[in-house]
């Protein structure tokens, strides 16, 4: 299940009529924004939306752990199946075995830690913010989790309905059309599921 689209927001909120298909899919696509800016994630990932991140080599390294800024769903293999990881230091090239994801048993994972066994290490590169990169789906999840996704449809309906309403007005919303949509409060139900999947604070912890 991928995020709501447009037309999944006409049928959960029960709309017969065509006129109001773009607005709608821009209140998607802001409910969808609220969603991620809340929790710190995003919850739908797809292979084209690999992406290569880069790592301070003294301020995101914690001795043999590196300290991920986003949540890692997986990371890229080479042709030769090893992980798409530069560590940063000439001539050190990580494989599998070199290294462990944390949390080992869950995704998605929010560090890479170097085992001491392997003999090898991240680099402190003069350059250190580029001296480790690292390439993979950056995401809590291929497709968000169904409380989720119904809690952005629930915050769409919310949007609609909010746009002939008076109320607690705050930060106004222009859609594609020139209707201007000044929402309430969010509504509570559907931001305490977003806060149960708020993103921790992490990193190198001092």
């Amino acid at each position: 299940m991928a995020y709501p689209t447009a037309s999944d927001a006409i049928t959960y909120c029960g709309i017969t009529d065509t006129d109001h298909a773009t607005m709608i899919g821009d209140m998607v696509n802001w409910a969808i924004q609220i969603c991620e800016t809340t929790t710190g994630r995003v919850f739908a990932a797809a292979s084209s939306d690999v992406e290569t991140r880069y790592y301070n080599g003294e301020l995101d390294v914690d001795g043999q752990t590196l300290w991920l800024d986003k949540d890692l769903l997986s990371v890229s293999l080479d042709t030769d199946g090893k992980p798409v990881i530069d560590a940063g230091t000439t001539d050190v090239v990580l494989s599998s075995s070199d290294i462990v994801y944390l949390p080992p048993n869950d995704t998605p994972k929010y560090a890479i830690k170097i085992l001491g066994t392997s003999g090898k290490w991240w680099g402190y590169d003069y350059d250190a913010d580029n001296a480790i990169s690292v390439k993979g789906l950056w995401a809590y999840s291929s497709t968000p989790p169904l409380d989720i996704h119904y809690a952005i449809l629930r915050l769409v309906k919310w949007i609609f309905n909010a746009r002939v309403q008076a109320g607690d007005l705050d930060r106004p919303l222009l859609t594609n059309d020139g209707v201007t949509i000044m929402p309430a409060k969010l509504p509570a139900d559907v931001m305490s599921v977003f806060m149960q999947y708020k993103r921790p604070k992490m990193g190198v912890p001092f």
